[in-house]
């Protein structure tokens, strides 16, 4: 599979490599929509540093942001740390700006230690990874 992920204690850690499509994403959120232990007090880290191709137009971005709005309890309260680099970076910023218009925190970073950060900073205003989406939306304003 090119979409994997591993929960680490609040943090879901998912590995995107290889040669990806609409139904590596859309299979991998399948998967974590049905995994008991995913819940709105996290965060995810999606690692697309070892991509080599992508294979997914606008609309296929946009089915897979209307997936996750159909379960926005499982996606949007959880904040998403991207780390990419420039070959995928169109793809990254397509999806930010399609998701965070559903009120899902984005950020887009070149390094894991700067979206670690990031998650790290949030966890540590909200007191844990992840606050209610009223208090998302104080933090993105």
């Amino acid at each position: 599979m090119a979409v994997t992920y591993q929960v680490d204690g609040p943090l879901i850690h998912v590995i995107a490599k290889g040669c990806v499509a609409l139904v590596d994403f859309h299979d991998h959120l399948l998967e974590r929509i049905r995994d008991p232990r995913i819940h709105e007090n996290m965060c995810e880290l999606l690692d697309a540093t070892g991509l080599e191709r992508i294979e997914l137009s606008r609309s296929d971005i946009a089915a897979l942001v209307q997936c996750q709005r159909d379960h926005a309890t499982l996606f949007l309260p959880i904040p998403l740390a991207i780390v990419t680099r420039e070959p995928v970076l169109f793809y990254a910023r397509t999806f930010q700006s399609l998701a965070g218009s559903a009120d899902r925190m984005i950020r887009i970073f070149p390094t894991r230690r700067q979206a670690e950060g990031w998650l790290r900073a949030l966890q540590a205003v909200a007191g844990r990874c992840v606050g209610n989406l009223e208090h998302i939306r104080q933090l993105r304003r």
